[in-house]
């Protein structure tokens, strides 16, 4: 269709162009939008994948949650000092898992899972907690002994030993001597 001159002072027509416009401005601002909604949405894919990754290496349960909330060590139970001062005493040279079990069961302590034994001691030999000596058998370490607070208060020291002989343990070694603020018991649920 022709417009003519007269037409083309048309008021309808004058506003016809200018919705035209404004019709076409929006429709660019929306293909624009849309272009960044979809990097967007890469973005959120992208850190909710990386977000579950992490959480899948990160240990589950009370455990985990704890340990992110607070960079301080942990301390452990009062539960788990008694276990690990009574193993020390009467299995200087190494334990297993049968052992441990047996020392919760005669201090009348939880229902422990030998699963979440497992996982309990390896966590330890990876922090060098305990030393692992071969399959299943296990020893404290130095830094485990002080971990535990089975070493004399006065000294936080034990006799000297080399790294690799069985700590010797002090009289009450079950007692603690750290204050429980975050304690490391979950394996007994």
């Amino acid at each position: 269709m022709y417009i003519s001159d007269d037409m083309a002072t048309n008021p309808i027509l004058e506003q016809l162009s200018i919705a035209k416009r404004e019709l076409s401005d929006l429709d660019q601002q929306i293909n624009d939008l849309l272009q960044k909604r979809a990097a967007a949405r890469a973005r959120v894919d992208a850190f909710e994948l990386s977000a579950k990754y992490i959480q899948d290496m990160q240990p589950q349960g009370k455990t985990a949650a704890r340990s992110s909330a607070s960079p301080r060590q942990r301390m452990p139970s009062d539960d788990w000092r008694r276990i690990f001062g009574e193993l020390c005493t009467r299995y200087q040279s190494g334990f297993g898992y049968d052992e441990v079990m047996g020392v919760a069961a005669s201090l009348g302590i939880g229902d422990l899972k030998k699963p979440s034994l497992r996982t309990k001691m390896m966590n330890l030999a990876n922090s060098g907690y305990a030393e692992r000596l071969d399959e299943g058998r296990f020893r404290i370490t130095q830094e485990g002994m002080k971990y535990f607070g089975l070493l004399k208060p006065e000294t936080n020291e034990a006799s000297e030993q080399s790294a690799h002989e069985a700590p010797q343990v002090t009289e009450g070694a079950g007692i603690p001597f750290f204050e429980n603020e975050d304690v490391d018991d979950d394996v007994f649920r």
